[in-house]
């Protein structure tokens, strides 16, 4: 099965999205945290094995609209289906299949799509995060634990162990090699108390002596040819394993040859390759920053050339100054100005007044006093002449008229001078204002001095003082950008140390990392890393390979003579004549002591028939009977010796070769994973246990790993697991929630080689919040796609 599209309508942070057109292969969410890609991977186990129940936490009810549940296109067998699941009558929904002239296929169509496949199996095994995938546990619950003890002899690790304890129980009835109650033990001190009983008893006449004689050579010579036949068996084993280990031995010496053509290479910097690549990524950037910093530090300094051509700090103060002194004498000229006008208008008013006092002086002003006298002394002597003249009445008339004239004038000279007072005051007034209005007239002159030395011109508006403020407010722009690229190349200038610091601690830890991989260039080290690299899986080839066999040779304390079969090491696979020569050998030995047993029977026999007495007669029945009993027991004994050997060989056959196709994957996928330093996973039988075999042939269990290794060894197992159980099923999509993130950058690329060659049988489904991961599968996986989970 393969999921080709995901449509959520709601379940948790998910509403209304879709993401169709999925890799086949290998397929990548990226997203940050709390994103909501544990979500996204529950919804694919809610939507093929149903909605968890509500209380529980991984229930996910919709938060953002939508009906709960949504839709997984599939292709399941060439066939494209819809699965489709809502909230239903039960607490895991309804679901509903269609698709490919399906419309109404239900939960028995889904299970039989599923072909068996359980909730416990699918979440433990093919869609994880890192919290299932650090619990070890997960791994032994009876559905997924089923898959891994199933032993490869055929009867199953715990019927392994119930026959090993009834054989051991059963033999330790018949025999022990001290014990006194054992079948065997009492039959053996029996018959030898019949046996001392026939001696005693046993008349030997010649033809007695004679067998019996002929018993003992027979009965000595037998040893000696089981012996050969031994050897001979042991001779004929020896050209059947050669024979099939040629293959491998061939493959041996090719990859010996190999080994011997690369350059030697013993040791390489641990993830080297990667290591450098970051080192020289670092370089270029850090060379990108450093060049970029120069260049922000050359415009910075002709923007500031630029400016100060047109500024500086002593014309800012001095127009400061300036403008400060304008602020302040632009009121100070404006009242002066308004005084002085005031004073002019008070003056002008005055001198009205004075003028008009003037022109009112010249009306009453009385006839000159020289006149008046003179005017005076005629009327007198008019009336001095009347008077003599005798005409009184016209003296008198004329003298009253004298008298009135002398009230009027006195009259208008008292108007006069009372006017004159009025101009006095007038005048000392227009004088005061006079003098208040020159001194008016000096400040503003002065402040107009000012004006013109400060600003050139005598005149000086508002605009004038605002063109001021602006180029006084532009001249301190100007002054506070060039601090401001003053602080800049301050800053750049320490930043260029920092980085040129920097890039010259980078080459140090590249010509470091060179060092240590005993390379003087680029080129070399990277030439290193190959060959270190081809080394490593030739050597991890001949490791795999069988071991060749040992050249056997008999136990010395052995006192047959030397003679064919002894010595193996003249066994070659190539010798056919000497295969068969052995064989036939063999085959002649077997039937020669064949022979001989039965001759041996015969004499048994001849020699009971000799024998004479009553009590002897008895003792031999006794002694037959006892020897059956002991012939029984012995051989019951000695089958189940036999088959207590049988399983003891059966089983470090299997813990050796045939270990469950589960844990022979876990294997492969361990040793790829580890770099070939974990080279097996194994159970031994009759134990429940699980050990890892190093390189070196040391077995640990779990708890002893590091954490990223004991994950590596939980990832095997499962997608050993996926892969064993696809040859049962229809492969099922594999689910990973950011299941990498206690691993090394080389730990994670071999790990993600291992999920790449999963997809040529799987989808493989990863979720990550981690866009260095992005990276490394696109270079361990090129053809995997993409898919951002961000912008919900």
């Amino acid at each position: 099965m393969k999921i080709t599209g995901i449509h959520v309508d709601g379940f948790g942070v998910w509403h209304d999205r879709h993401w169709t057109d999925l890799s086949p292969g290998l397929h990548v969410f990226l997203g940050p945290n709390e994103t909501g890609k544990t979500t996204l991977m529950s919804f694919v186990r809610s939507i093929l094995f149903g909605f968890e129940r509500r209380d529980n936490p991984r229930h996910y009810e919709p938060l953002s609209g939508g009906n709960h549940g949504g839709v997984l296109d599939v292709v399941h067998r060439g066939r494209a289906l819809r699965i489709a699941r809502k909230p239903g009558r039960y607490a895991r929904g309804a679901v509903t299949i269609s698709g490919d002239g399906i419309d109404d296929g239900d939960e028995a169509m889904l299970e039989s799509i599923l072909e068996g496949t359980t909730r416990t199996l699918y979440h433990n095994v093919f869609a994880f995060g890192l919290e299932e995938l650090e619990q070890f546990g997960s791994l032994q619950e009876s559905e997924v634990a089923s898959h891994i003890s199933g032993a490869g002899m055929g009867i199953g690790a715990a019927r392994w162990t119930t026959a090993w304890k009834d054989l051991e129980d059963r033999r330790s009835r018949l025999f022990k090699p001290r014990g006194q109650n054992q079948e065997i033990n009492q039959a053996l001190e029996e018959l030898r108390q019949v046996e001392e009983e026939l001696d005693r008893t046993e008349a030997e006449p010649e033809e007695y002596a004679r067998a019996h004689d002929e018993q003992r050579r027979i009965a000595a010579e037998i040893p000696e040819l089981e012996r050969r036949v031994l050897r001979l068996s042991e001779r004929v084993r020896r050209y059947e394993r050669l024979r099939e280990a040629e293959p491998h031995r061939k493959r041996r010496e090719a990859l010996t040859a190999e080994l011997s053509a690369l350059e030697c290479v013993e040791r390489f910097p641990e993830g080297g390759v990667v290591r450098l690549n970051v080192l020289f990524d670092q370089q270029r950037a850090l060379d990108a920053d450093l060049e970029r910093l120069k260049d922000q530090s050359r415009r910075l300094r002709a923007e500031r050339a630029t400016l100060a051509a047109d500024y500086t700090p002593q014309d800012l103060v001095r127009r400061e100054r300036t403008l400060d002194s304008l602020r302040g004498h632009m009121p100070r000229l404006e009242a002066a100005r308004i005084a002085f006008d005031e004073a002019r208008e008070a003056h002008d008013a005055i001198e009205s007044e004075r003028v008009a006092i003037a022109s009112r002086r010249e009306t009453v002003r009385p006839p000159s006093p020289v006149a008046t006298l003179a005017f005076a002394g005629v009327v007198g002597v008019v009336v001095a002449v009347l008077a003599l003249s005798g005409n009184g009445t016209a003296a008198g008339g004329l003298g009253f008229a004298m008298a009135l004239m002398g009230g009027w004038y006195y009259q208008r000279l008292r108007r006069v001078r009372a006017i004159d007072r009025a101009l006095a005051e007038v005048e000392a007034r227009l004088q005061t204002r006079w003098t208040r209005a020159n001194r008016r007239e000096i400040e503003v002159e002065r402040l107009r001095s000012l004006l013109e030395e400060w600003t050139g011109k005598r005149e000086i508006s508002n605009a004038d003082l605002e063109r001021e403020a602006a180029e006084v407010r532009r001249l301190a722009r100007m002054a506070d950008r060039i601090r401001s690229i003053d602080q800049g190349l301050s800053e750049g200038d320490a930043g260029q140390n920092s980085l040129e610091a920097r890039i010259d601690e980078s080459h140090k830890s590249i010509a470091a990392l060179l060092e240590e991989a005993g390379a003087d260039s680029e080129a070399v080290f990277f030439r290193r890393a190959d060959a270190f690299r081809e080394r490593q899986r030739i050597q991890l080839e001949l490791d795999r390979l069988p071991p060749e066999p040992a050249d056997v040779t008999l136990d010395v304390d052995d006192p047959a003579p030397s003679g064919p079969g002894r010595d193996l090491s003249d066994v070659r696979p190539d010798d056919d004549a000497g295969f068969e020569a052995a064989r036939a050998a063999h085959d002649a030995s077997v039937e020669q002591l064949n022979a001989m047993r039965g001759e041996l029977g015969a004499l048994g026999e001849r020699i009971a028939a000799l024998a004479q007495s009553e009590r002897r007669s008895r003792a031999r029945v006794r002694h037959a009977t006892v020897s059956a009993r002991l012939d029984e027991a012995s051989g019951e004994w000695a089958v189940l010796t036999l088959c207590r050997k049988l399983l003891e060989e059966t089983r470090k056959v299997y813990e050796s070769d045939r270990q469950p196709e589960v844990l022979t994957h876990a294997s492969g996928f361990l040793a790829r994973m580890s770099g070939g330093r974990w080279r097996r996973v194994v159970t031994p039988l009759g134990s429940e246990e699980l050990f890892i075999e190093s390189g070196a042939g040391d077995r640990v269990t779990p708890d002893r790993l590091s954490r990223g290794t004991a994950e590596q060894l939980y990832l095997s197992m499962r997608l050993a697991l996926v892969r064993e159980y696809s040859n049962h099923v229809d492969p099922l999509p594999v689910v990973f929630d950011d299941i990498f993130v206690n691993f090394d950058p080389d730990r994670t690329g071999r790990a993600l080689d291992a999920v790449r060659d999963l997809t040529a049988t799987h989808q493989v489904l990863m979720f990550t919040c981690h866009p260095h991961m992005v990276d490394i599968v696109r270079d361990c996986v090129p053809d995997a796609r993409i898919s951002s989970l961000e912008g919900r």
